[in-house]
């Protein structure tokens, strides 16, 4: 069975040594402009309309989760004395992944 992402694995250390000094500025300074791109292309492929026309019980599930979620980070959080800036990012990591909380973290 042929896996694209495999390629992918294999590409990337060999991108990087045969430029190890490229690699290694890559690496100091991330640039986020490539993670915006690939959110944005991301998210233009998703459809509200489709979402709510396939699978409304889903969203709502979703949606309640993620309020609730919400509800109480910021009010647990507020009740102990974190800043709103902080208790926002740390939703974002529970919620959006890793990936996403470092783009976060550079705005």
């Amino acid at each position: 069975m042929h896996n694209p992402a495999g390629a992918h694995a294999r590409a990337a250390p060999a991108a990087a040594r045969a430029a190890p000094r490229r690699a290694a500025r890559a690496r100091a300074n991330p640039d986020p402009t490539l993670a915006q791109v690939f959110f944005a292309a991301v998210g233009a492929n998703g459809s509200l309309a489709a979402v709510m026309g396939t699978a409304p019980a889903l969203f709502l599930f979703c949606l309640v989760q993620i309020s609730v979620h919400l509800a109480i980070t910021l009010g647990v959080g507020r009740l102990a004395g974190f800043r709103l800036r902080d208790l926002l990012l740390a939703s974002n990591a529970n919620v959006g992944a890793p990936h996403c909380m470092t783009q976060a973290c550079q705005i």
